[in-house]
């Protein structure tokens, strides 16, 4: 007889060039701990080197170049090449169409994108209908994180069918137990100056250390990661202002849904939230973090701190302060609307 699963029923051979049975370790691996985009030989998945050397973006360059792809290079004092509100830096410097003026519709080329569970099944699904060997973005991360439970076979078969299709594809995949999406790509690929998108509301958390993240549905990460743009509207900047610092007892999330309260849960509508003040500097990346998450709560396009020092600090915690660059809006920079908290 042969292997039984656990609730008794024969366990299903995998055919050849399926998912194989032997599954790579990967909670507490220094490998996912240290995964970084520049080292393709540390991958969540586990993959060989070979599975992603060369993979082609939409500039033609390839995974091991992409150090050379900075969305905002910096200058030799560390200051950014373009002028303007931080939303703005950043969307020129991935315009493919369009300009980027307020409620018109622009193109962006996409450097990230990350999936879940719960979305990635059709996701992927849709991509592999294009026909494409590899994805052809800089970084494109599978997260296993939201269906967990596995009493039927729904879900095991998803969770299957996610890493099979992540090894064919040069995907990153993380697997269930590594952490939740956003925690985990805030902390190993969310740079500051990417663009990243991904087929959950939440996607936004990546702001927190200056990465224009936007949540947008599976199709749209499907065509990303085929090598096309992302169309969208170009959204109003608001300024945010922050002052002073937060008094005890008193959280970030106490400071989200202050702006929550003032601007309820469609002010956010069209808006990109733009963090500044003198306030920035007091705020940990993981409570920036915490802001930038519950933008969704508000209906934003998007929500993003500056890349300053806290930045840093926190992006050399986690063995990757070479992919820091400063990043911030000129003292003149012209915002839609201004908020102070």
């Amino acid at each position: 007889m042969g292997r039984r699963t656990l609730h008794g029923a024969p366990r299903r051979p995998v055919a050849r060039g399926g998912v194989p049975r032997r599954r790579v370790r990967l909670a507490r691996d220094e490998r996912v701990h240290r995964a970084s985009v520049d080292r393709p030989d540390r991958l969540p998945l586990g993959l060989p080197r070979r599975a992603t050397r060369g993979l082609p973006l939409t500039n033609g360059a390839s995974l091991g170049k992409v150090s050379g792809r900075d969305a905002i290079r910096p200058n030799d004092d560390g200051g950014a090449t373009v002028r303007g509100t931080l939303v703005g830096k950043i969307l020129r410097e991935h315009l493919v169409e369009g300009q980027p003026e307020p409620e018109t519709e622009i193109a962006l080329r996409v450097d990230q994108t990350l999936t879940q569970d719960a979305t990635g099944t059709m996701a992927y699904l849709q991509f592999e209908a294009v026909g494409i060997d590899r994805v052809r973005t800089e970084l494109s991360v599978s997260y296993i994180d939201h269906n967990t439970l596995q009493v039927g076979f729904e879900n095991a078969d998803d969770h299957l069918y996610l890493a099979g299709v992540a090894r064919k594809h040069g995907i990153y995949l993380s697997r269930a137990g590594n952490g939740i999406c956003h925690q985990v790509h805030l902390e190993r690929f969310a740079r500051p100056g990417r663009t990243l998108i991904g087929s959950d509301s939440h996607t936004p958390t990546a702001g927190g250390v200056g990465s224009l993240a936007v949540g947008v549905g599976g199709l749209d990460v499907a065509a990303a990661m085929a090598g096309s743009p992302l169309y969208l509207t170009a959204p109003k900047v608001r300024r945010v202002e922050l002052l002073g610092e937060l008094p005890p007892w008193v959280a970030a999330k106490d400071a989200i849904l202050e702006l929550l309260r003032r601007l309820t849960v469609s002010g956010g509508v069209g808006w990109a939230l733009e963090y500044g003040g003198p306030g920035v500097a007091t705020l940990t990346v993981p409570q920036r973090a915490t802001i930038t998450n519950m933008g969704a709560e508000l209906g934003a396009t998007t929500s993003i701190f500056p890349s300053d020092e806290r930045t840093r600090e926190w992006l050399r915690a986690q063995g990757r302060e070479d992919q820091w660059v400063t990043l911030e809006a000129d003292p003149d920079a012209d915002y839609e609307d201004r908020v102070v908290v």
